[in-house]
């Protein structure tokens, strides 16, 4: 409720670091999208009054064939507009890898990867896909960079059928084929792909991880289960932090469902909780074992801790975003002891100067910062467009540079659609109010708990629309099912039979039934 009132009344006139302005403000994006969103949904109906009877396929068929067909739109579009970034993917991501896959001292970068440890597994497996080109000498023709975007993009085309699969689970398959026309707009046409960064690397974790939690397997197999989850989710971590926000969320629900299970019950849940834990240790392990080939030499006086974070997420004049100030700060202190214990120090002085009104105050703008913004913070990073490449075709790729360069004479067309699917998913998650609590599938709480704190993890750390883009699947799969709940409280807006609304009882929604 807090983010939907920032939305639409803040917004306007609120002040904050990185902030962008699109053609329509958000009250007039609102009505324009839920329209679009109808119609989309209406599609989906017609198709299932046909019994998807297009080229004889089901609807698995039809979303998986249009997921092939948005990766070569995609690789089309990556073609033309591709371009070196700069910041942390092309600054220190992109060198590094180009000096391990050739075999060069990678000593000159030891400093930023002692700060920033998670990006080392990334940076090892663009090494490899650099190293395939002396394997398939075919591959040669092509440079390091558009190898990771191809990667980025098969990444991107099957998170979106991922996330059709998720919300067929919770709703069917008439919102599922909506939820993934959806996510083409916001997520599949998102020039993110063309960013060699954990961004997209790491799109697809968190509801992969969620997709096998809700899988039923076999009991003898339940170990491997967990075990996959927990692989899932640790390696996450050492390439995008937030990954691990949706295991957390798994094992709240699966705790507080132990205490009211039988003893048997509670020895399964000691089974899976030994699992993770050894996730845990092969994922440490094998993290570890890519920091020795990679030649990278940790110091840990240099790492910069969680303190750190949250002391950049409360600098007021940045509004919890990246600051070069605070990176000073920190890296003054020459153990790792003495850099906590000052960035402590900033926290508690920080909080006291704001005091309670004006940290309220800053606490709006920051979460403008994370969520006022439905490019996810396109082209805001350092030194974003920092070598533009030459047209591939002179008339193409001028085109759509025009709509994805932010300096296009396009662009504002593309931000503002963006935008304003982005701002009525957040509003349609109200809808999640008119579910019973007491039958909904811990499923959905699991969805529930992972974006609160993913939330409050971005209310606490440095702020960035960016980071939450590897869970746009997830927003846009309770997105959908506030909208269900909220179109049923209007059902003028669809009619009877086939082409009713699935079900709005509760223990439809949980099931995923459609009447």
């Amino acid at each position: 409720m807090f983010v939907t009132e920032l939305l639409f009344f803040a917004h306007p006139w609120l002040n904050y670091v990185v902030k962008k302005t699109f053609l329509l403000p958000n009250v007039v994006l609102l009505p324009l999208t839920l329209l679009l969103f109808y119609g989309v949904y209406r599609l989906s109906l017609v198709l299932r009054r046909k019994n998807w009877k297009i080229w004889g396929m089901n609807p698995d068929h039809v979303v998986l064939v249009g997921s092939v067909v948005l990766l070569f739109v995609q690789l089309f579009i990556s073609y033309h507009i591709y371009f070196a970034t700069g910041w942390d993917a092309g600054g220190y991501v992109l060198p590094t890898a180009r000096m391990i896959a050739s075999g060069e001292s990678v000593a000159s970068m030891n400093f930023y990867f002692a700060r920033y440890p998670n990006n080392i597994l990334m940076v090892w497996l663009f090494s490899l896909i650099m190293r395939l080109k002396d394997i398939i000498p075919w591959l040669a023709r092509f440079n390091d960079l558009s190898l990771i975007i191809v990667l980025n993009c098969l990444i991107s085309s099957l998170t979106g059928f991922l996330t059709y699969k998720a919300v067929k689970k919770l709703l069917g398959s008439s919102w599922a084929v909506f939820s993934w026309g959806i996510y083409v707009l916001l997520v599949g046409l998102s020039p993110w792909f063309v960013i060699t960064y954990s961004d997209s690397l790491a799109l697809f974790l968190p509801v992969l991880i969620f997709l096998v939690y809700t899988q039923e397997w076999h009991e003898k197999w339940a170990a491997l289960k967990w075990l996959l989850i927990g692989l899932l989710s640790f390696l996450g971590y050492y390439i995008r932090p937030q990954t691990l926000i949706m295991l957390i969320a798994i094992l709240i629900i699966e705790g507080w469902k132990m205490l009211f299970d039988s003893g048997k019950e509670k020895r399964k849940f000691l089974i899976k909780l030994g699992a993770v834990i050894l996730a845990f240790l092969l994922a440490k392990g094998a993290n570890q074992a890519v920091l020795g080939r990679t030649g990278l030499i940790m110091n840990e006086d240099e790492v910069f801790g969680w303190s750190h974070f949250a002391m950049m997420g409360l600098n007021e004049d940045r509004d919890g975003v990246y600051s070069d100030e605070d990176v000073q700060f920190s890296q003054s202190f020459k153990t790792k002891e003495e850099r906590q214990a000052a960035n402590l120090e900033e926290i508690k002085a920080r909080l006291k100067e704001m005091g309670p009104g004006r940290y309220l105050l800053f606490l709006a703008r920051k979460t403008l910062v994370n969520y006022g913004d439905g490019t996810f913070a396109w082209g805001v990073e350092g030194n974003f467009f920092w070598e533009i490449f030459e047209n591939e075709d002179p008339h193409i790729s001028p085109w759509l540079r025009s709509y994805f360069y932010t300096d296009g004479e396009n662009y504002g067309i593309t931000s503002t659609v963006q935008n304003g699917l982005w701002v009525t998913l957040i509003f349609s998650m109200l809808g999640l109010v008119f579910l019973d609590p007491k039958k909904i599938d811990s499923n959905i709480y699991v969805l529930m708990l992972a974006l609160i704190g993913l939330t409050l993890f971005e209310t606490i750390f440095e702020s960035r629309a960016r980071y939450l883009f590897i869970y746009a699947p997830i927003y846009i799969t309770l997105g959908t099912m506030g909208l269900k709940m909220l179109w049923a409280k209007f059902p003028k807006l669809h009619k009877s039979g086939e082409g009713q609304l699935p079900g709005t009882s509760d223990k439809d929604v949980s099931e995923g039934k459609e009447k």
